[in-house]
């Protein structure tokens, strides 16, 4: 005998979560539940209130991408339920949704779009991906607090007399202090800042082994390699690019996955003038961007084959010459994620 099918809306917040379960017959069940200090104690309440009520069958459940991230759905399907996640503007909504528009109905119509297959899932990471993404994402958080140090001290040197244009070093640096010591105005807090930096400096180095070693140990390994011959991506280039990707299997298309990348040009009209700009208008992802960004920058300076790309680009359409060598380089490492 097959067991009864439940469909579970979850509308969850940070505080507590509003459930509705739908048997066959579209009859709601709803309550609410109060979040624990960790979401596997949250998922653990509703499996008390869902024994409670002495339901029992195959659960389906649903929630939208939001804050809490991919933590439930990992808690969920422990739990064994078949779990989704969707993005909210793909719920389908009617302007009485908008209207009447409250936590209850939320999961209402969760759970009843999830039952009649209306429901479009977002891409589920591995969590092997999403270890390697937060590795990446702390790297990244890192050596931005390193630059605006290296930003402070130069404007620091400024109110000395002293004009650094170029990069600085940490060794440079630490000289500097030593001039600015002697000054009878000498700020402290320069001198904090410097050990803050040579802190900063073992720790990305520690994670930087710890991302290539990683790399080398997942399904990823082979594009790693791939994407390390082509000259100018460097080792944390290649990083970035597998963790903001992951599987592009979910991409039919180049055009997709370039889209993905803000690589699409879009129209941008000013009275009776149209122009075809490149780049995503209002694109939601700048950490993809800011990849690119500094990876056209290092092929442009370090790959032949793109320096002589960017002239050309430039001599015809100086404009979008740089966006042109993103794009250049996206269509070259698509390929590669098929092999």
């Amino acid at each position: 005998m097959n067991s009864k099918a439940y469909w579970i809306g979850l509308d969850v917040h940070k505080k507590y979560w509003t459930v509705c379960i739908l048997d066959e017959y579209n009859t709601p069940t709803h309550f609410d539940i109060t979040c624990g200090d960790y979401v596997s104690e949250t998922v653990n309440r509703l499996i008390s209130k869902i024994n409670q009520l002495d339901i029992k069958g195959d659960f389906n459940s649903v929630y939208e991408a939001g804050p809490w991230g991919f933590a439930p759905h990992g808690e969920l399907n422990k739990a064994g339920f078949y779990n989704t996640i969707v993005a909210p503007h793909n719920v389908p909504k009617s302007s009485k949704d908008l209207k009447w528009k409250n936590d209850k109905n939320d999961a209402y119509n969760l759970a009843y779009f999830l039952m009649h297959g209306r429901l479009e899932s977002i891409y589920i990471p591995l969590e092997e991906e999403v270890h390697l993404k937060t590795l990446v994402k702390t790297r990244r958080t890192l050596v931005n607090e390193r630059t605006r140090i290296k930003v402070f001290i130069k404007q620091r040197a400024m109110g000395f007399g002293i004009n650094i244009n170029s990069s600085i070093s940490l060794k440079r640096a630490t000289l500097l202090l030593r001039e600015i010591e002697k000054l009878e105005c000498f700020n402290p807090c320069m001198k904090d800042s410097i050990k803050r930096w040579e802190k900063l400096n073992n720790q990305i180095i520690n994670l930087e082994s710890r991302i290539d070693n990683y790399l080398k140990s997942i399904n990823y390994q082979h594009l790693y390699v791939k994407l390390l011959e082509i000259q100018g991506v460097s080792q944390f280039l290649a990083a970035d690019l597998i963790a903001y990707y992951g599987n592009v299997s979910r991409f039919p298309t180049f055009n997709a996955f370039k889209s993905y990348s803000g690589l699409v040009p879009y129209q941008a009209q000013s009275g009776a003038v149209n122009n075809l700009i490149l780049g995503k208008k209002d694109y939601k992802r700048p950490t993809v961007r800011s990849t690119y960004n500094n990876a056209a920058k290092s092929l442009i300076q370090h790959n032949p084959k793109y320096k002589l790309k960017y002239q050309q680009y430039k001599s015809t359409n100086p404009k979008n010459a740089f966006i042109k060598v993103q794009q250049a380089f996206a269509k070259e490492i698509y390929p590669l994620w098929q092999c």
